[in-house]
């Protein structure tokens, strides 16, 4: 009965920037830093992930850059969703060999990888098991992608969570009824616990639909601080200069907007869009070092922590 008794016993409610080191490992052919997840790697999804975990916010929508581990992320999500709190989750990709690459490259490598998730999702595409190259079942729940083309695959099926990749991509008038990220939010209004999440790179300003979603939402920034004169300020490209030859990334730096007359851009300094967007700037050339810097997720070690600047959302 001890041992009955223990199955029954609900598993502690770990936020998701502490699950991931523990529970999920990268494979080699996605990733130079194969192995457990990292996060203090991807300072600039911290409050990202503090989102997907809060019952407050049920739509979280992310205009992003190109090739900063967004995609990995979602997948990482979607195990800890499977693991500890099962569901119905719906994936829409512009078309549907792209939701057949996302399960073949990136979904199915990290489940492969991860004992912890191996063990709850059935990867296998066996007609028995229930599971396809589109959907993965698991107790409580399954995986399923769908694409926007076809208004059969966004108004069949009923989800708690709900993923959108590349929304500039999908179809805007499903079988003249409308766009199909509208479609998808229906399958999740019933339901009381429900999760939106959409994601992507925009392509035509103030035509796109990740723009649009973004304007429905607290519209929040990461903002960098300067270690000098203390003025913090978002990331652009028009602040990044070379100290040498143009397109040497180690000479690169961002500047400090606050134009002060000692304001001497830092070495090395953040960059958007790279791995290193929430390293320091400053107005003078010093040792980068963190200060004052955001609660750190458990199990991470303050020396991994150098670089990092302080960081907070703004609403």
């Amino acid at each position: 009965m001890r041992e009955i008794r223990t199955t029954w016993i609900p598993l502690p409610e770990t936020p998701l920037i502490g699950w991931l080191p523990k529970n999920i490992k990268l494979p080699s052919e996605d990733s130079d830093n194969a192995g457990y997840y990292r996060v203090e790697y991807v300072p600039y999804f911290w409050g990202v992930m503090h989102a997907l975990d809060s019952p407050v916010s049920w739509m979280v929508v992310m205009q992003k850059a190109a090739q900063i581990g967004w995609t990995v992320l979602l997948a990482a999500d979607i195990c800890k969703c499977a693991a500890v709190d099962p569901a119905r989750i719906l994936m829409l990709f512009p078309k549907d060999e792209k939701g057949r690459l996302f399960m073949d490259e990136k979904l199915v490598p990290i489940i492969e990888g991860s004992p912890a998730v191996s063990r709850v999702i059935d990867i296998s595409t066996s007609r028995k098991g229930g599971s396809r190259s589109t959907r993965k079942k698991f107790p409580g729940g399954e995986v399923r992608t769908v694409g926007s083309n076809s208004i059969s695959n966004v108004k069949s099926t009923t989800a708690r969570r709900g993923y959108v990749e590349e929304p500039d991509d999908t179809n805007k008038d499903v079988g003249d009824q409308g766009d199909a990220i509208r479609h998808l939010r229906e399958r999740l209004k019933r339901m009381r616990n429900k999760k939106l999440i959409i994601g992507g790179t925009p392509a035509v300003a103030d035509l796109s639909q990740v723009e649009h979603y973004v304007r429905l939402g607290t519209m929040r920034v990461l903002p960098v601080t300067c270690h000098d004169c203390g003025e913090c300020h978002v990331l652009d490209w028009e602040n990044v200069s070379w100290l040498e030859k143009e397109g040497v990334p180690r000479t690169r730096y961002s500047a400090c907007i606050s134009r002060k007359p000692l304001c001497i851009p830092a070495r090395n300094a953040a960059v958007p869009g790279t791995t290193t967007a929430a390293r320091p700037i400053s107005c003078r050339p010093v040792t980068l070092r963190a200060r004052g810097a955001m609660p750190l997720p458990a199990g991470l070690r303050p020396n991994a922590a150098r670089g990092l600047s302080r960081m907070r959302l703004n609403p």
